[in-house]
């Protein structure tokens, strides 16, 4: 199966950029952790995996890679997706979310039967 993510820059100061490669779940957070329009998506992808990440590793990964706020200590992940269980739902719908469903092939119309304009024309 293939997830989508996103490939952002986050803009750390005037000197400083930085590039990541996100999962699609991910990229509010970094939006949260360095606000007023320091990460900018640059674009999307999709990576194969075998399986959907379970929710609640992925929330306690998160809850150690992402961080916290500097004034309140209060981490990213509570104010994305809430706390405990509620937390973990929430993001459970957003990995879900981040799956790429495969596409349909469309079927091929049948050509229709030519039909002459004029049932009396001669040269039909």
């Amino acid at each position: 199966m293939k997830i989508r993510g996103h490939r952002i820059t986050i803009i750390r100061d005037k000197m400083t950029r930085v590039v990541k490669f996100p999962w699609a779940w991910e990229t509010p957070l970094w939006e949260a952790k360095y606000p007023g329009g320091n990460v900018i998506v640059d674009g999307t992808t999709e990576t194969e995996r075998d399986s959907l990440p379970d929710a609640d590793d992925e929330y306690h990964r998160l809850l150690v890679a992402i961080g916290t706020e500097n004034e309140t200590n209060i981490p990213h992940i509570y104010n994305e997706y809430g706390r405990g269980r509620e937390g973990v739902k929430a993001l459970q719908k957003a990995i879900k979310a981040a799956e790429v469903k495969p596409r349909k092939a469309k079927a091929k119309a049948k050509p229709k039967p030519k039909v002459a304009s004029q049932p009396d024309d001669p040269l039909a």
